[in-house]
């Protein structure tokens, strides 16, 4: 399941230290007249082999490359693997995925393993339009079982 209640998962959103302080997972900063900017969530943050990203930071970099109709950008959880971040794309007519791992090497130059690139027909969308990551997460899960089912 999406989410799990404290006593399963060990895990509360509460401060250990303080128990009065809660602690929502949201990153962010306070610029020098005091304001708050967040920037995204904990669980948003993409490791590229030690280096941190935020989701929303590649998604802005696959939005700007103008290369695909929609795209989801996300951890999947492997058993053995920890998170892996992926990108979900329904590219626009004539390009092809390699244009697409381009675009993200130089808006991230920094990343030297190659972003892992799922190509779609269409992304699964909830009864509100937006993106189901949970369900596209589990066809990932999916995907890569019979993959690697296939190699055996």
């Amino acid at each position: 399941p999406a989410w799990m209640p404290p006593e399963a998962t060990g895990m509360t959103p509460f401060n250990p230290a303080d128990p009065a302080w809660f602690l929502p997972g949201d990153l962010g900063e306070m610029d020098e007249s005091g304001a708050l900017h967040v920037h995204g969530r904990e669980d948003d943050v993409l490791n590229f082999g030690g280096t941190k990203i935020l989701a929303a930071r590649v998604e802005d970099a696959i939005e700007r490359s103008g290369l695909t109709r929609e795209h989801a950008v996300l951890n999947v959880i492997l058993d053995d693997q920890g998170a892996q971040p992926m990108v979900a794309a329904v590219l626009r007519p004539g390009v092809k995925g390699p244009q697409v791992q381009a675009a993200l090497r130089g808006a991230f130059p920094f990343i030297k393993a190659p972003v892992t690139l799922l190509l779609m027909r269409e992304l699964p969308r909830l009864p509100s339009t937006k993106v189901d990551l949970a369900g596209l997460r589990q066809r990932v899960r999916a995907r890569m079982a019979r993959a690697a089912q296939a190699a055996t």
